[in-house]
């Protein structure tokens, strides 16, 4: 299973900056973490599951050249969708699990 949350930005222009900062505060549990952009109809994501080990808050900058196409596109950061963070499962037994977002930004 998974869950997450998706933020619509309807085509927001982040042309002048270079990624994505938060702040999470994870459960240690290891689940897969993804963030999420969405740019012209493509979504793509970074991997963010060797965070999800941890306790420990921590302050996250993604460049946007991390960010992957589900479908080989190129993201175009003058045209963003919508932002997400998703947890997925690791496995088929069903896993309870908290995760604490804050200070979401794009950054130069």
């Amino acid at each position: 299973g998974y869950a997450g949350i998706i933020k619509s930005l309807k085509g927001v222009d982040w042309s002048d900056y270079s990624g994505v900062q938060f702040w999470v505060k994870p459960d240690g549990k290891a689940q897969k973490l993804i963030c999420q952009l969405n740019s012209n109809g493509e979504d793509f994501e970074v991997n963010l599951t060797n965070i999800a080990a941890s306790t420990e808050p921590q302050l996250v900058t993604i460049p946007f050249s991390e960010f992957k196409g589900k479908n080989g596109g190129r993201l175009d950061t003058s045209a963003i969708q919508h932002f997400a963070l998703y947890c997925n499962t690791i496995g088929d037994v069903p896993v309870e699990s908290d995760f604490y977002f804050d200070d979401i930004h794009a950054v130069k």
